[in-house]
């Protein structure tokens, strides 16, 4: 098979093995970032439009081809068999069905910025995505909190019992570190929300380009100034994503182990799911929360994930080097991996069965100790010899707690307020994700009009 690539020269001859090995995982990741690649390259047409370099008719017959590669490439996955990559791919398409209209495209730009610009749209794109899927979960947490609100139950440390709390509150906790990080993600939008585009090879163009113009087709905020650092910054942007899905998955970590604990047959808190659990090949009795286990698994593969991002990128002169090209995998590894952990929370999350009289019944005397200091408090003794009288009493086997219920009123008085400012914050957030999604297709569909 002869490999078609853009830099081949006459008298060098491309061996096959050789090609293979610099081309890695290409062929199979860059079928997603096509669609992306044909709006940066409709962006940067225009520019060239408008700067004399394609006529109008040009730039229509330009629009109207990737255009159809858009099309295509977004209802199906692009097979590359063939072809370097699928920055190659693009161009080799518009230079057969145009001739030397194709040959124009490319001016102005180097393959490094335009990898450059189809990977931050890409991330953006997928920010977004996960914002939206991340917030329902978030609404639907809340509502859970609601839910459960007064349902008693023992709060933990070193996973021993430590005081009351309710199955309301540890809901509430994830629902709010939810919100955390979606506030987290929309700053991180606006972070990389910056064009790259004619940065070249990362010390301009000799021919002089439009940069605001690209920038304000594409939706960006601004440009990136100097040309170099652009080029540097890749690994740099790439690792700010990764942060934050590692913020994502250590929040999902918790909250899987907690339900795997609740799970067991000694706390019996909740049941899972039928559909999250498996059997055992030689114990009839068992029902494997095998779903939790691997999604953790998948969150510590996401860590190792970003840890060899960084080890690549981190080992780097500045400027361009040919081992950016592996940072790609982990990028759209760890996207893919954390957006499956979050479409299969929801299910689980809905058909979670909460055992009220569980919890209640763990809800032993001791637990409600550090209460019983704070009534002696109350009544005029200082905390520690609160504390010691309490103490004493636990030891000797006196001591006595009211009724479970009893004790509900004083707990989490700030509850409701918390759930307000959380649900105000959640509607601002989902406004701003549903309007800067809206305004994002509207600009690509006209992006993708001809002229």
């Amino acid at each position: 098979m002869i490999l078609k690539s853009l830099w081949s020269k006459k008298d060098l001859p491309t061996d096959v093995e050789i090609s293979n090995f610099t081309i890695g995982d290409d062929r199979q990741i860059d079928p997603i970032f096509l669609p992306f690649d044909c709006l940066g390259t409709s962006a940067h047409v225009r520019q060239l439009h408008q700067l004399g370099h394609l006529t109008r008719g040009e730039l229509d017959t330009v629009l109207t081809s990737l255009k159809g590669i858009f099309d295509l490439s977004t209802t199906n996955v692009i097979n590359l068999e063939g072809y370097e990559d699928g920055h190659s791919y693009l161009e080799f398409q518009l230079t057969e069905k145009l001739g030397d209209v194709g040959k124009k495209i490319h001016l102005g730009r180097s393959r490094n910025d335009q990898v450059l610009v189809t990977e931050r749209l890409w991330m953006r794109h997928e920010i977004l995505e996960l914002h939206h899927d991340l917030l329902k979960l978030c609404q639907q947490l809340c509502s859970m909190s609601d839910r459960y609100k007064s349902i008693l139950m023992p709060g933990y440390t070193h996973q021993r019992k430590a005081m009351p709390t309710t199955f309301g509150f540890w809901i509430a906790s994830y629902a709010e570190a939810f919100t955390e990080i979606l506030s987290a993600g929309k700053d991180l939008y606006h972070q990389l929300n910056f064009s790259p585009l004619g940065a070249a090879a990362g010390f301009g163009s000799p021919v002089p380009l439009d940069r605001i113009l690209v920038s304000r087709l594409l939706g960006f905020d601004g440009i990136q100034r100097n040309a170099l650092n652009i080029i540097s910054s890749r690994g740099r942007y790439q690792l700010d994503c990764l942060h934050w899905i590692n913020q994502i998955t250590n929040i999902f970590e918790k909250f899987f182990i907690d339900l795997s604990i609740f799970s067991q047959e000694e706390y019996q808190f909740i049941s899972l799911p039928n559909s999250f659990t498996t059997g055992s090949s030689i114990m009839p009795q068992k029902r494997n929360p095998d779903v939790l286990e691997l999604a953790r698994g998948r969150c510590s593969e996401i860590r190792g994930l970003r840890t060899t991002l960084e080890n690549i990128s981190a080992s780097l002169p500045s400027s361009y080097h040919r081992d950016s090209q592996l940072q790609k995998f982990y990028l759209v590894r760890s996207f893919l991996l954390i957006q499956a952990i979050v479409n299969i929370t929801p299910t689980l999350t809905d058909n979670l069965q909460v055992h009220e009289d569980k919890m209640k019944s763990a809800c032993t005397p001791d637990l409600f100790s550090t209460h019983e200091v704070y009534q002696l408090v109350l009544k005029g003794l200082p905390f520690r010899e609160a504390y010691k009288i309490i103490g004493e009493q636990i030891l000797a086997g006196s001591f006595k707690a009211q009724l479970v219920e009893s004790y509900l009123p004083s707990l989490h008085s700030d509850f409701e307020e918390e759930g307000r400012l959380r649900n105000n914050q959640i509607d601002v957030l989902d406004v701003w994700g549903k309007e800067t999604k809206g305004n994002l297709k509207k600009l690509f569909a006209k992006l993708m009009e001809s002229a």
